[in-house]
């Protein structure tokens, strides 16, 4: 069973995460790890949906360490899918292997969040990608919005849209949006 911050999806249900400070939020730069395509749709979608929210997107297909180096009122997404044993796909592999190598790296400023894809019949790996770079990023102190997002492609109609309200639902909850 996964530690309670991450969210397993596998149903068309709106899992959003509770958390209590105020931050705000306009410009969001998502990392992508991708390998078959899944997590550029979602990545995709909801750079179309918070772009009509008026935040201003950057898409980012190799990722590092410099692509952390942000100011306040940018949020850093993760979104990747996970490979066969449990690792991360090329365009996030430089970012890891870096926040590896680099130990004494401060990310305190740094605000993010992580959006997960996998297969759940894989439970040991099950998004485990995403969970690498989500612990590297906690161990450096970033400040993550919300829990993770991990979505079971197979069994989840819909995951791209489910991912943009997700995102949408946490920005708005922080104090980041106008509705």
């Amino acid at each position: 069973m996964p530690p309670p911050f991450v969210y397993i999806v596998s149903s068309n249900q709106d899992y959003l995460s509770l958390f209590g400070a105020s931050f705000v939020i306009k410009n969001i730069k998502i990392l992508l790890g991708t390998i078959t395509g899944n997590a550029r749709s979602v990545a995709e979608q909801i750079s179309d949906s918070c772009s009509k929210q008026n935040y201003n997107m950057t898409l980012v297909k190799k990722a590092s360490l410099e692509d952390l180096q942000t100011d306040a009122e940018t949020l850093v997404l993760i979104c990747t899918s996970t490979t066969g044993a449990g690792g991360l796909p090329w365009g996030l592999t430089p970012l890891y292997l870096a926040l590896k190598e680099n130990t004494s790296l401060n990310l305190s400023s740094l605000q993010y969040g992580v959006i997960g894809l996998g297969d759940s019949l894989f439970q040991s790996t099950f998004c485990g990608g995403a969970e690498k770079i989500d612990q590297l990023l906690e161990q450096y102190g970033a400040q993550k919005i919300g829990g993770s997002l991990m979505i079971d492609t197979p069994v989840t109609k819909s995951y791209q849209t489910l991912a943009s309200q997700w995102l949408l639902g946490n920005l708005c909850k922080g104090g980041s949006c106008d509705s």
